[in-house]
C-alpha cells in the first residue's frame, strides 16, 4: 500500500479516476456520498491504508459541509 498526499476534492476525484472509478451524477452531494462510499470500501477491503482513507474522508466531509451550506442558502 502507499500514501498519496491528497489536499483537495480534485485530488480525491483524480485518485478515483486513476483507479477506474468515475463518479458524476450531476448532483454534487450524491457524487460526494458515492466517493465517500468508494473510499470506505477500498479501506474495508484492505486496498488502501488508514492514512489515505482518513485524508480522503476529511476532504470529502469538508466538501459536504460546503455543499450543505450552499443548499441551505438557496432554500
Amino acid at each position: 500500500m502507499f500514501n498519496e498526499n491528497m489536499k483537495t476534492i480534485a485530488d480525491v476525484r483524480k485518485w478515483l479516476v486513476h483507479r477506474g472509478t468515475v463518479i458524476y451524477t450531476r448532483d454534487r452531494m450524491i457524487d460526494l456520498d458515492m466517493m465517500d462510499q468508494e473510499f470506505t470500501e477500498f479501506y474495508q477491503q484492505g486496498m488502501i491504508d488508514k492514512l489515505l482513507y482518513l485524508q480522503a474522508k476529511r476532504i470529502i466531509s469538508g466538501e459536504k459541509q460546503i455543499e450543505q451550506q450552499k443548499r441551505g442558502t438557496k432554500e
